[in-house]
């Protein structure tokens, strides 16, 4: 990762920080990036797909049925 392309990282970070309590957000201390906690409520059968994106391809790395 490019000293820019780090730099912005680490504003966007900051920024999350700003906006999110920290039992909604966090930087990640030991990699670069943070962690993300999404609380609500949800009707029942609600189905949640969390997915990975790369340069290529998308891959689904978790399915969640509420």
């Amino acid at each position: 990762m490019s000293s820019e392309d780090r730099e912005a990282q680490e504003d966007e970070l900051l920024t999350l920080e700003s906006i999110y309590n920290g039992d909604e957000f966090r930087t990640a201390e030991s990699v670069q990036g943070g962690e993300t906690r999404i609380y609500m409520d949800l009707p029942q059968n609600f189905k949640i797909f969390v997915s990975a994106i790369t340069q290529r391809t998308e891959k689904i790395i978790c399915k969640l049925s509420i």
